[in-house]
């Protein structure tokens, strides 16, 4: 059964170990990864650690929520954002 973005957010929001992830309106669990896909993404977010300025940006592995639309809301492997868009939601 689809749920709206609201109860999404609810459901992320109030089980932060879930790995909820929407996927066309349809709340499924983040997939587990193999160890091999694991450590790639290990790597990959220590890499990008080395070269950019804490100060600026922010690296986060499997955590983290991405509005693709109202529909779908992913959990990526590894990705960057500016850390501005970060510090409103310290202490959440």
């Amino acid at each position: 059964m689809p749920v709206s973005e609201k109860t999404y957010r609810q459901i992320a929001l109030d089980d932060p170990e879930g790995h909820w992830e929407l996927v066309c309106g349809f709340l499924r669990r983040k997939p587990g990864m193999s160890i091999e896909h694991n450590e790639v993404m290990s790597q990959l977010h220590y890499t990008l650690m080395q070269q950019l300025d804490r100060r600026q940006f922010a690296v986060r592995s499997n955590a983290g929520h991405v509005r693709l639309t109202a529909q779908s809301y992913y959990i990526p492997d590894v990705f960057v954002v500016p850390a501005e868009l970060q510090r409103p939601l310290w202490g959440r």
